[in-house]
């Protein structure tokens, strides 16, 4: 459930240049005061303003009911916690108040008539004839728990806020004549022709001496040094090792289905695609569209602006959706399209593409799962029983082996392991404990020492000791000798490589003609471009920047895997700007936001260092520690 919550909720409670200055704002002072439940101390404090820990709660209270209508009465505040909406709740807060101060330290003031205004515009107030309804605003203040004083002054606080936004957003602007040669600068194409001088075609590399083997394997110790190895005497508590020996009753069996009896009932499920959008009446042109049997991942790409890799649902069941939309979902057949549905998304488009039917599997269709489900739960009750008595017998004085020996349980000895698993041979040691931790235990235990007794995963524990340790060392040369004579070769051929590749460039840069060198050397030709500042494809990219230093005619070269390539460039393309207009004001946008973005961690800094931001985090985990959202 929270992956695809994750999925949805990308920006619900963060948006726009607003979002922006959350980022800015996250790194706040934390004052850890140890207070009650509702404590007079403010949970927030941004300068001189605070934020209570009622008003806070009822702040994040709105936002999970917000959130259950969306995905569920189920989504908790935990869910909520791993989600982040509770600190995304207070960075929010926090950030508008920020901006608020800033306002005021602009003297941007908003009138009564203004705030008039804006309460009647909204949708939200609106009643019959179209026209503002009180009822409908008091009923929407005593659900959101304000005073009609607290919401208007907090409504005059974001309008403010808003404004001294725009006012930057204003500001964030880059000059024609900027933009133009910008764009010339990183879109310039240039052309070259290559060749590659491969180190395989290097034949002329003698055997190496055993003075140059010797020098070779002392300078590359660390490639020829075996690690620290370990011998290791492990004892297992595993659950699938009791289960074994379980015996479970038909009585048992049959009691274990009823209570498991809804883990048997599988729902109906289907797989589906979606389309949302945000007017009824395209939502309505799409669905004719596809019902006259058009594409449903093009009409999505038009109608909604959606790729198709935001159109699949997968596989659902009825109570993965939305009420209002699981309703109308499951009453329609396969390959079938939905009318347009109203949800607090948007108006939905979503075709059913396969059902899988659900069904009640019976008692016998189920014994055998049955039966290997009770006996590792049983066997999961006797592991803690047997940890407990494997502890006893080894605070009694009791060794690895002669405690398993008492309690029946298997002993391994791993005669060499190293931090990554393998033995000596390089090989992987088999059948590790589960959980990640034994590596980590194996090697932070001290020779001779027994480790604590560790989980392995949810149903298995260990404990070991480390017999011997085999400290870090440098290889014989004669038990390496085959690698360091191919590596030793490996090295010369590459230095051949490179020689011969340099005096093919000096060649080319002092005047002879690119394709003669290429014909004498005996190397195909081959041509690379267009290559610009930005986008330079499969060409190195120490090459790239060589090739927008040179001049036509001229030669560089660089390393690639194998050998090394020369490129001599061949032609300059300028960029056009009045030709991709388009492609202008893309990069005017990114300038923009570029600017935007500066301005705001600018505007960031500031504010905060003229407005201390502190929050209670004590306080805060105290207040949703149990029956906030219930």
């Amino acid at each position: 459930m929270l992956g695809s919550i994750r999925k949805r909720t990308g920006g619900i409670v963060v948006k726009g240049l607003t979002g922006l200055l959350v980022i800015s704002f996250g790194a706040w002072g934390i004052n850890d005061m140890l207070t009650g439940r509702f404590s007079i101390s403010p949970a927030v404090k941004v300068g001189n303003t605070e934020i209570g820990a009622r008003d806070l709660e009822l702040e994040i209270r709105n936002e999970l009911n917000r959130m259950q209508r969306l995905y569920g009465a189920n989504f908790d505040v935990e869910q909520a916690r791993q989600l982040g909406v509770i600190d995304a709740v207070i960075s929010q807060r926090v950030t508008n108040i920020l901006l608020g101060l800033g306002a005021s330290d602009l003297g941007v003031l908003i009138s009564d008539n203004q705030i008039r205004d804006r309460i009647r515009s909204e949708e939200r107030f609106r009643g019959l004839g179209n026209n503002f309804d009180r009822n409908r605003f008091e009923q929407f203040l005593q659900i959101s728990g304000y005073t009609e004083g607290s919401y208007l002054s907090r409504l005059r606080r974001d309008m403010a806020a808003e404004q001294f936004l725009h006012s930057l957003d204003a500001g964030a602007t880059t000059s024609r004549k900027a933009i133009d040669a910008i764009y010339r600068y990183r879109n310039e194409q240039r052309y070259a022709d290559t060749i590659i001088v491969a180190d395989d075609n290097i034949m002329d590399v003698p055997e190496p001496g055993p003075q140059e083997l010797d020098k070779y394997h002392r300078d590359n110790k660390a490639r020829f040094t075996a690690p620290e190895y370990r011998q290791i005497t492990v004892n297992r508590l595993e659950a699938r090792d009791l289960a074994k020996e379980i015996s479970v009753s038909d009585l048992e069996l049959q009691n274990a289905y009823e209570a498991r009896e809804a883990e048997f009932n599988q729902p109906e499920s289907r797989r589906l695609m979606q389309m949302i959008m945000a007017d009824e009446e395209i939502a309505k042109r799409a669905r004719e569209l596809l019902i006259q049997g058009g594409d449903f991942a093009e009409i999505a790409k038009a109608m909604a602006d959606q790729d198709a890799a935001s159109l699949d649902l997968g596989s659902v069941t009825k109570n993965d959706l939305l009420t209002e939309l699981s309703v109308p979902v499951f009453a329609i057949g396969a390959n079938q399209v939905t009318e347009p549905l109203e949800s607090p998304l948007g108006w939905h488009l979503i075709k059913v593409m396969e059902i899988t039917p659900g069904g009640q599997q019976s008692f016998a269709e189920v014994r055998d799962t049955l039966r290997i489900l009770v006996a590792n739960e049983k066997a999961v009750d006797g592991l803690f029983d047997l940890s407990n008595r494997l502890e006893d017998e080894l605070g009694g004085g009791a060794t690895l082996e002669e405690a398993a020996a008492n309690l029946n349980l298997p002993v391994t000895r791993i005669d060499s392991i190293d931090r990554t698993g393998r033995d000596k041979n390089g090989a992987e040691v088999p059948d590790l404990p589960a959980g990640g931790k034994f590596l980590q235990t194996a090697f932070s235990t001290a020779e001779g020492e027994d480790s604590p007794l560790t989980e392995a995963g949810t149903e298995a524990f260990f404990i070991l000791r480390v017999d011997a340790v085999t400290s870090p060392a440098l290889r014989p040369l004669d038990s390496v000798r085959s690698e360091v004579v191919t590596e030793w070769k490996a090295q010369a051929r590459r230095e051949k490589s490179e020689k011969r590749a340099q005096r093919l460039v000096e060649r080319i840069n002092t005047g002879t003609v690119f394709k003669s060198v290429a014909e004498e050397a005996r190397l195909t030709p081959s041509v690379i471009g267009p290559v610009t500042r930005e986008q330079r494809g499969q060409v190195p990219a120490s090459l790239a920047a060589s090739l927008f230093d040179l001049e036509i005619g001229k030669a560089a070269m660089a390393r690639v895997e194998g050998g090394y390539q020369i490129a001599t460039l061949t032609q300059v393309a300028a960029a056009q700007p009045a030709e991709d207009r388009d492609g202008v004001d893309r990069l005017s946008d990114q300038l923009r936001q570029s600017v935007k973005q500066d301005i705001l961690e600018q505007l960031a800094e500031s504010l905060q260092a003229r407005h201390t931001v502190s929050v209670n985090r004590q306080l805060v985990d105290n207040l949703f520690s149990s029956n906030v959202g219930q």
